[in-house]
């Protein structure tokens, strides 16, 4: 039994012959399956043998009519994800809920109740050596390829047999191309599924980019340029002019469907080709009419890409157009010269187009059915972490945006093309994505110059003259589009006054092209604390402490305006203890002051950092996005639930409720720190107890127990084992009642 959120299924794992990863041995001995010449799926099947995922048996049979049971088609989706070692090393684990009892593969089990495959509250009941039907496998693909619900409706004469639960599952998968119907418009939901049947719907799920990134960097696809021997026993194919791979001896080559040889291929056929592990090509597919044989047919009108304009080349007289697709694929199609473009609602030919616009092509079987100009999203910003296959970036609202990394994503710095390796944590860039993949990344400028507004002309050229911390003073050109945000909102250059603390972000000229206000108070922190002291009479003077603790002495302007409760007063009026905010004219002389009257207010967010020290400080992200630093009080407290917390109790991540006073921390009420993510460096890693211990940048470290089926997985997202996780890595963990369920690299 199947059920679609949290499948109940029983499944019992696949023999060790036909999961054996030894390409070498399946190469050495050729292909020679002695029951699949004549079979339906013979390609899929040669596909799925030639690159190691299926194996045959010793007697040199692949026996394709066999029935598969449900745990061996666990076994092998697991497999095309790359689970396969994760469900390997849980064979033994202890888990909180009951297990059938079965000779091998329960590892694989547990990993399928991870990853929402199965539902653990149902699995003692199943039956794991039973055949899986077609309805039970379509369930799995769904959750094994998290693919989402279709708006697309069953119209199979026997949908009233497929379960309820289940429709929108199949659906999902029949959409996609990955299962079809039957002969007369049916599905046959409880009919079994067997050996050649599922080779072709993993041949099916790996063409549509499925699966472990390991298995995919050997797939390659597109239109054949060149094809010529390289020696007596290997060939060259070059694909899209760009790709050049060398097959081995026992490569195995269909052309159209049918069994051949590589002498059959030409220039202009369309081909997808498998390497094996030592990256020698295995399997070849080609076509004469110029389908794609690695691209799955859409049972709809066709096939929707998005992505950067190419260029469009003639090959064997036929126009054939690129597109650097958003998922990383390089996607050629046969196209009409006749077409036109649709250039936001206007028809235009194609001598329009220009390598690097942004098109949404329509594709069914070979051949470009539309063209359509589209907007990339731009997302413009302050880089703030880095990874392997992608980065944030805090967008000028105060918020973090995730973004993956296109195969073709093109990367500029100053006007020159460079690699993504040259993106940085603290660059300023602004990115144009599809589908949240960055298909051009412009380096626009680094926060290079901090300081103190000296002067400021807005005049064009507009110049701003900052006081660094060191007492030197600069002047900078500011461009007319510079951009001014505090604390996500959007400001005029004349809202900024002298006296306000900024970073500036430079370009390659440097020339100002972001200036960010420093906090709500104009930026203005060594002009902003109490009293301290106060000269009335010949030269005014005042000291004040400011929020950093710092004791600051001013020269007092004789005309000096001042404040409180927006009514004007004299500076003599002015007493030790009041706390007030200031502002200095060109000669360095406070021209104005204003008295702050006291005031309590409540906050609620999480914590992105913690600063201690002698001047502690609360970095809280409002549930909107913002951010706002805070210092804590001397006499602050610290409360989870009915007990009281200590500062370096406090976990960066934690949902808190601050209450301020003056705009100082009074008080933290912890809402939850067991039910979030945190982030930290990894100090000690205990295996035998299931437990990690994280360093965070406050430089509090926390114990955490590990749940018995909780996920682990480095920077490029392949599942690990807890043993695995090095001290020195900065990773994520995602707590489930204060136990971690996740364990991600980053």
């Amino acid at each position: 039994m199947l059920k679609k959120y949290g499948l109940i299924i029983g499944l019992a794992l696949i023999v060790a012959v036909l999961f054996s990863w030894n390409v070498k041995t399946a190469l050495a001995a050729g292909i020679n399956l002695s029951d699949i010449d004549n079979h339906w799926a013979r390609l899929e099947i040669t596909e799925m043998y030639s690159s190691g995922i299926l194996q045959g048996y010793p007697e040199g049979v692949f026996l394709p009519g066999n029935e598969v049971t449900r745990l061996e088609v666990v076994a092998m989706l697991l497999r095309v994800m790359g689970l396969e070692n994760q469900a390997k090393n849980m064979e033994n684990a202890v888990v909180d809920y009951a297990v059938p009892k079965v000779n091998w593969g329960r590892g694989y089990l547990l990993v399928g109740v991870q990853q929402g495959m199965l539902d653990k509250d149902y699995l003692v009941q199943l039956r794991p050596a039973e055949a899986a039907s077609r309805a039970e496998v379509a369930v799995l693909l769904y959750h094994a390829l998290k693919l989402e619900d279709t708006s697309s409706k069953l119209t199979f004469e026997d949908t009233d047999d497929i379960p309820l639960d289940y429709q929108s599952c199949v659906a999902a998968v029949v959409n996609r191309g990955i299962m079809q119907g039957m002969p007369g418009n049916v599905f046959k939901p409880n009919e079994a599924v067997n050996r050649g049947q599922m080779a072709a719907m993993l041949s099916r799920v790996l063409a549509l980019n499925y699966g472990d990134s390991g298995i995919l960097s050997k797939r390659f696809s597109g239109v054949c340029t060149y094809i010529g021997r390289a020696d007596q026993s290997s060939w060259l194919i070059t694909l899209n002019e760009s790709i050049d791979r060398l097959t081995t001896p026992e490569c195995e080559v269909f052309l159209d469907g049918r069994a051949t040889t590589l002498s059959a291929i030409e220039v202009g056929h369309h081909i997808s080709m498998v390497a094996g592990n030592d990256g020698l090509i295995v399997f070849v597919s080609s076509s004469t009419t110029g389908d794609d044989p690695n691209q799955v047919a859409i049972t709809t009108t066709g096939t929707t890409y998005k992505g950067k304009f190419e260029s469009i080349r003639e090959i064997s007289n036929s126009s054939w157009l690129t597109l650097a697709a958003a998922d990383g694929a390089t996607v050629t199609r046969q196209i009409s010269t006749d077409m036109t473009v649709d250039d936001f609602g206007v028809d235009r030919p194609l001598s329009t187009l220009i390598r690097g616009d942004y098109l949404q092509i329509s594709v069914n079987e070979d051949r470009v059915l539309s063209i359509k100009k589209i907007e990339a999203d731009t997302i413009k910003g302050v880089v703030v972490s880095v990874r392997t296959n992608g980065f944030t970036v805090r967008q000028d609202s105060g918020s973090d945006y995730e973004l993956g990394v296109s195969a073709n994503v093109q990367v500029v710095k100053g006007g020159a093309t460079t690699t993504y390796d040259d993106v940085r944590i603290d660059n300023r860039v602004q990115v144009a994505a599809l589908e949240d993949k960055a298909l051009r990344i412009d380096i626009i400028g680094t926060p290079s110059v901090q300081g103190i507004i000296k002067e400021l002309t807005t005049t064009s050229p507009a110049v701003i003259t900052i006081r660094e911390d060191n007492g030197s003073s600069r002047d900078y050109v500011v461009l007319s589009d510079v951009e001014v945000y505090q604390k996500g909102s959007r400001l005029r250059l004349t809202d900024l006054r002298e006296g306000d603390q900024v970073n500036l972000e430079l370009n390659n000229n440097n020339r100002v092209i972001y200036i960010e206000l420093v906090d709500s108070d104009n930026g203005v922190d060594k002009l902003t604390g109490e009293i301290w002291d106060i000269i009335t009479t010949g030269t005014y003077r005042i000291t004040i402490r400011n929020d950093e603790r710092d004791y600051i002495d001013y020269i007092v302007d004789s005309e000096v305006e001042v404040r409180r409760n927006g009514a004007y007063i004299s500076f003599n009026r002015l007493s030790i203890g009041d706390r007030v905010k200031m502002e200095l004219n060109s000669r360095e002389r406070v021209d104005y002051i204003e008295v702050v009257t006291g005031s309590t207010e409540i906050e609620s967010g999480f914590i992105y950092d913690l600063a201690l020290g002698s001047s502690p400080q609360l970095f809280l992200e409002r549930s909107n996005g913002g951010t706002d630093r805070y210092y804590i009080r001397d006499d602050a407290t610290f409360r989870s639930g009915n007990g009281s917390l200590r500062l370096k109790d406090l976990v960066i991540g934690s949902e808190v409720e601050v209450t301020l006073e003056d705009g100082d921390v009074k008080k933290i009420d912890v809402l939850d720190d067991r039910n979030i993510i945190v982030k930290g460096r990894v100090t000690n890693v205990n295996t035998n107890n299931n437990r990690i211990t994280i360093r965070q940048l406050s430089g509090n470290e926390f114990v955490y127990d590990l749940t018995d089926s909780a996920v682990v997985r480095d920077e490029i997202g392949r599942s690990i084992s807890l043993r695995d996780v090095r001290e020195g890595w900065d990773v994520s963990l995602n707590l489930s009642g204060g136990r971690v369920s996740r364990v991600t690299q980053y």
